[in-house]
């Protein structure tokens, strides 16, 4: 998955959240770590990789790894995340010679 993220503090927490693309209304359909980690407890895939813009740390700890470990616990064996912001041609290639 490569997208956009965000961090959300309206709550007064911090969530990490993931862009979906909403074909309806052709706009950000924007979703918490719990919602986007439930898409794979139909299907499981053996890996998932994570790459999404604003990566920068908060509060010690970056906004997706708090995805990557909501991910995990629909027991995805293999979940990687990026915590900091790379180009889509660096992921693409790490993506490509990690499989």
């Amino acid at each position: 998955m490569i997208g956009h993220g965000c961090l959300n503090k309206e709550t007064g927490k911090e969530i990490g959240q993931i862009a979906l693309v909403d074909d309806v209304f052709e706009e950000a359909l924007w979703v918490d770590a719990g919602f986007f980690g439930g898409l794979f407890s139909r299907y499981r895939p053996g890996i998932v990789m994570v790459q999404a813009c604003e990566g920068e740390n908060a509060v010690g700890f970056p906004k997706f790894f708090r995805v990557a470990s909501k991910i995990v616990q629909y027991n995805i064996p293999v979940v990687v995340g990026m915590q900091h912001e790379v180009s889509n041609i660096i992921a693409s290639y790490f993506a490509y010679r990690f499989y």
